[in-house]
């Protein structure tokens, strides 16, 4: 992470990927390698599903805990998302992830911008 950040700080974007992805490692590290959620907040995400806690949803990083005994509470997974097609909950790490890649994406695409505008030229009409 730490070579990703100092080879790529001229990227737009990247040292908020950076810290959302330390931020991420940081909870998980914290929690025994799992991401923590409540398990009220798994049943926002996943309602059909019967889950106990201190118990790891199938093909999932994942691990229902209780608040009180979360490591670093804030930084799990505790922010819910409800789309009309699809339901999740976030960190404060993914958000900032989501955010660096945003603003990377931004930034390239008004370089690309500015450079078709600076090639353009205004006629004149007499």
């Amino acid at each position: 992470l730490i070579g990703l950040v100092l080879f790529n700080h001229h990227v737009p974007g990247a040292k908020i990927f950076a810290l959302g992805v330390a931020l991420n490692v940081i909870v998980m590290v914290a929690n025994r390698g799992w991401m923590p959620v409540t398990q009220e907040t798994y049943r926002f995400v996943h309602p059909d599903r019967v889950v106990s806690l201190y118990t790891r949803p199938v093909a999932s990083k994942n691990i229902i805990l209780p608040r009180p005994e979360t490591r670093l509470w804030l930084l799990s997974d505790i922010i819910r998302v409800a789309l009309p097609w699809r339901r999740n909950a976030v960190s404060i790490g993914d958000l900032l992830l989501i955010l660096g890649v945003a603003f990377f994406i931004f930034r390239v695409t008004a370089k690309n911008t500015d450079r078709m505008s600076s090639h353009q030229t205004i006629k004149k009409v007499p």
